[in-house]
């Protein structure tokens, strides 16, 4: 019963261990939040826009590089949204690597961390 228990306890663990961000704003100007599905993602500033602040996202738990990317950069168009933005601008993607630990277990886990720019396109 005991390995039962710290079975289920390692995969809780395990599956809530993943996708976070930060915000920070920049803005002098106060937005309304936007719905993070219609955040653009680009490479380079466009033509127009106003900057609101910079945005994070993480992630080390995925299967795959690909699915921790793509689940760092969920959080970070959240955390765009927050501010308003209707874009973000990738500055920075770096892998990352943590301990973690939760009573008698730990896990060595690596990941992607997203770093980017929330802007408002005009």
């Amino acid at each position: 019963m005991k390995s039962a228990a710290s079975g289920l306890v390692c995969i809780i663990f395990l599956i809530t261990s993943c996708a976070s961000g930060t915000h920070i704003s920049t803005s002098k100007n106060a937005h309304e939040s936007t719905d993070f599905q219609n955040i653009a993602v680009y490479s380079e500033f466009p033509e127009k826009y106003e900057e609101l602040g910079i945005v994070t996202g993480e992630c080390s738990l995925r299967f795959t590089a690909q699915q921790d990317v793509n689940a760092a950069l969920k959080a970070m168009k959240k955390h765009a949204a927050v501010l308003g933005a209707n874009a973000v601008v990738i500055k920075d993607i770096n892998g990352t690597s943590k301990l973690s630990v939760l009573g008698q277990f730990s896990r060595a886990s690596s990941g992607k961390l997203i770093t980017g720019i929330a802007i408002i396109e005009e």
